[in-house]
């Protein structure tokens, strides 16, 4: 039973990837260059939340009305990512309210339950990608001090992430179980992807603990995969369903977890 995260060996051998907060923020400083300039760009330039610089190409650019919509595709690398070429969009557009607002749209999930970053009723926007989306649109803004003076210097911009197909990847995730409804989340603390991260899994069980806690679960139960767990829902069937964790091979690493969160249910 494996009780710690450890590196993979081959490591070295797989690609990196970024994360859906990344694309998130690549493309949230297009439209917004694109809203003050009205250049189209090919490529954006953006800083990670590691501190890294990571130039993205952009997928599409539309301009509309006093609105831009501008998109990245997310590589995953060789992490086996279920948002792996989802295109991560961003609708920026002028608005009467000073500042930047930021929202998510089609694709993106809402959160329904508590127990996560994020209150219940907001996007699934985890404050690290948030930050970095409103940067990367400050330093946009910043750039193009001249623009704004001429013209819309009294605006601000309101932007919305997008992703087109989100509703439908997120049935591959475990989002809807968490309370995550209506699309994927705009999730990453670095801004780029480990190939087959184990830490990643780790911190989905670590995740589904805290929802469960937090939703006065007097149980959890953790285990292996798919199968098991419904073997386990048909042998516990009073349970509610977020009470159910799959730990895959990390069993004891949930174990570990469970007991680091204190959970005294």
């Amino acid at each position: 039973m494996v009780t710690k995260v450890k590196r993979s060996k081959k490591r070295s051998d797989l690609r990196f990837g970024f994360t859906t907060g990344a694309c998130a923020a690549a493309a949230s400083r297009a439209a917004v260059h694109a809203l003050l300039t009205g250049r189209s760009p090919s490529f954006i330039t953006i800083t990670l939340p590691n501190l890294e610089s990571a130039t993205f190409a952009v997928s599409q650019l539309e301009h509309h009305a006093g609105a831009v919509l501008a998109g990245v595709i997310k590589d995953a690398g060789d992490d086996p990512d279920c948002t792996h070429d989802a295109e991560i969009q961003c609708f920026a557009q002028w608005s009467e309210q000073l500042g930047f607002t930021l929202d998510g749209g089609v694709g993106v999930a809402r959160v329904t339950l508590p127990g996560l970053e994020l209150p219940v009723g907001q996007p699934a926007i985890n404050p690290v990608p948030r930050a970095n989306i409103l940067d990367m649109v400050q330093l946009e803004w910043n750039l193009n001090a001249d623009v704004k003076l001429r013209s819309r210097c009294q605006q601000g911009i309101a932007l919305e992430i997008r992703v087109p197909d989100g509703e439908e990847r997120a049935k591959e995730t475990i989002g809807p179980r968490l309370g995550l409804i209506g699309g994927i989340s705009i999730l990453g603390t670095r801004g780029t992807v480990k190939p087959y991260s184990t830490s990643a899994f780790s911190a989905s069980v670590r995740q589904s603990v805290q929802i469960a806690n937090a939703n006065q679960q007097n149980h959890v139960v953790l285990t292996t995969g798919s199968r098991s767990e419904k073997s386990a829902m048909a042998m516990l069937p009073h349970l509610d369903s977020i009470c159910f964790i799959q730990a895959g091979d990390f069993v004891g690493v949930g174990y570990v977890l469970v007991s680091a969160i204190g959970y005294k249910r």
